[in-house]
């Protein structure tokens, strides 16, 4: 599982297994919009967003969105530093 406390991985690291398009909604969720926003945001329907969503945090083996906003603002903080 990605690594979520303390240092965190590159973020080239845990963007290399998503597609643009999971980038994009990644990062909208990480921001904390939820489904209903990325989809009018990005004119796209709230289910495609669910299956985006779904597909993330397979890949990335996460359990919720939570995770997966502490997963990018780590892997920020460390590309950052």
């Amino acid at each position: 599982m990605p690594q979520i406390s303390g240092d965190g991985p590159p973020l080239t690291d845990v963007l290399e297994h998503l597609s643009s398009r999971e980038q994009e909604i990644a990062f909208a969720v990480a921001e904390g919009n939820t489904n209903r926003e990325v989809a009018e945001d990005l004119v796209i329907s709230v289910r495609t967003v669910e299956y985006h969503v779904g597909n993330i945090l397979q890949k990335l083996d996460l359990e919720s969105r939570k995770e997966l906003r502490q997963l990018l603002r780590a892997a920020s903080v460390e590309q950052r530093a």
